[in-house]
């Protein structure tokens, strides 16, 4: 057997979450779209994750702006109006039964 040991750093700290403006996030997104230029690269010189620069792209063809500023998922149009004539169909029949 061995004596040997292995040292283990724990980094406990505050790691606090950055909050990016809109505006920031919109000028990230446009340069990751510039010619010759990739997601990872643009993630990385602005220390952003590049999974999260995926979701703002995503957000913005989605949702333009609006969405970006929110970073909540969008619900398209077409959708919102489906679920809003099921729920007047619902309705009506409710009001039948009563």
């Amino acid at each position: 057997m061995s004596n040997e040991f292995r040292q283990v750093d724990l980094m406990i700290g505050d790691v606090r979450r950055r909050r990016w403006t809109t505006e920031r996030k919109l000028q990230i997104i446009e340069e990751s779209y510039a010619a010759g230029e990739t997601v990872s690269s643009a993630a990385r010189r602005h220390g952003v994750a590049p999974n999260l620069l995926y979701r703002w792209r995503r957000l913005l063809s989605e949702g333009g702006a609006v969405a970006v500023d929110s970073d909540e998922p969008v619900i398209g149009n077409s959708e919102v109006k489906k679920l809003e004539d099921r729920v007047r169909e619902l309705e009506r029949i409710l009001g039948r039964k009563t």
